[in-house]
């Protein structure tokens, strides 16, 4: 007859002497002591199944309805219904054991996730206490729960999923810049390959035996999104054109929405030329504030060659509307340096236009680029 061990504890019928002793209750020891020394060779699974908790291969199981179900195991691999891109874990019902133990008060549960690809988020709802939601989004992801007879409580948690580094399906990592809804992916393959794209799924390029391929010819603009990383200067605007018009303009604005702080240095590059002539007395503008940042007052540029006209513009530390503007550019080929010290009715760290603007123009065609950086003072 089969043992009942380690189910319930076995009993037999007394007997006195001169009884005669039947078969079964010959056997029926010898299945109990056989299957003892059987569980005390094989390992203590028993003896922990006991306890709450047992030490073995994890029981992967897989979800329905929000809700995993148990059948007396406490580690427990869980994957999505269906086996779908993501699910929610909101209850947690004790099944008929199988283990050899029921689910009872003290009950320990270890969950992981089964698959990666398989975003599975235990929610603090239902019959499940947690400290906040849990995502599954690292295989190496582990979450403690104790059962208290009605909820399963949480004890301890492990999410081990490196900020801004994930795993993708094939187990190669997946480096991803976190700032923000924009920036650079880069998505490592098996065969030992990468993918460039942005967050939006634009693929920039791939790379492949030190090979590069540029998608679209936008590796220009993965270069560029590195080296804003890495330089202190950051590029806001850049724009050029031409024009005909030889009145007192405007030639472009730019404006800035709380770019800078009080310890950032504005560098604008400016150059200037005309087919026919010269661009008379050309100047930085604050239309905001309608006050002038100076520039090349009393002199004319571009009027043999391209002029180059550089400013570099602060505000004072304690006081962000004093502004000094230094200005520095060639016209006919001498070098001129200029000084301005506006005092803004806005914040240098706030929100304004800056505007580049001609006094007048000789006949011909003005060409016009301007280029705006911040250089980082922290």
């Amino acid at each position: 007859m089969p043992a009942n061990y380690p189910n319930s504890v076995a009993s037999f019928p007394t007997r006195i002497t001169g009884n005669a002793i039947p078969a079964s209750d010959h056997n029926g020891p010898a299945s109990e002591i056989t299957a003892i020394e059987t569980a005390l060779l094989t390992g203590f699974d028993h003896i922990v199944q006991a306890l709450g908790f047992q030490f073995e291969t994890a029981a992967t199981k897989v979800l329905a309805s929000d809700t995993l179900t148990l059948s007396g195991e406490s580690y427990v691999s869980v994957d999505t219904q269906g086996a779908a891109a993501s699910d929610t874990l909101s209850t947690i019902t004790a099944g008929a054991p199988t283990h050899g133990m029921s689910v009872a008060d003290g009950f320990l549960l270890l969950l992981k996730p089964e698959n990666a690809s398989h975003v599975v988020t235990v929610t603090s709802s239902g019959n499940i206490v947690l400290a906040s939601d849990m995502v599954f989004s690292a295989l190496t992801d582990r979450l403690l729960l104790q059962y208290n007879g009605t909820n399963w409580i949480e004890i301890c948690r492990s999410p081990n999923a490196i900020p801004g580094i994930n795993t993708s399906t094939d187990g190669k990592p997946k480096f991803t810049n976190r700032a923000g809804t924009s920036g650079v992916v880069v998505d490592v393959n098996t065969d030992g390959t990468a993918k460039v794209y942005q967050r939006d799924g634009t693929t920039l390029g791939s790379f492949q035996s030190g090979t590069v391929s540029d998608s679209v010819g936008s590796m220009a603009t993965l270069r560029s999104d590195i080296a804003a990383i890495s330089s202190p200067y950051q590029l806001l605007y850049a724009q050029s054109g031409t024009s005909t018009d030889t009145s007192a303009r405007v030639i472009d604005s730019y404006a800035l929405a709380s770019q800078l702080t009080v310890l950032d240095t504005l560098i604008v590059e400016i150059t200037l030329s005309n087919s026919a002539g010269s661009v008379g007395q050309p100047f930085l503008y604050n239309s905001t504030d309608s006050v002038s940042l100076g520039g090349a007052t009393g002199y004319n540029l571009g009027s043999t060659s391209a002029d180059i006209w550089s400013v570099r513009i602060t505000c004072a530390a304690n006081n962000a509307k004093k502004v000094a503007a230094f200005h520095s550019f060639t016209t006919g080929g001498t070098a001129v340096t200029v000084g301005a010290q506006p005092v803004f009715t806005t914040n240098a760290t706030g929100n304004w236009t800056l505007q580049l603007k001609q006094v007048s123009a000789s006949a011909g065609t003005v060409s016009w680029s301007w280029r705006i950086y911040r250089l980082k003072g922290q």
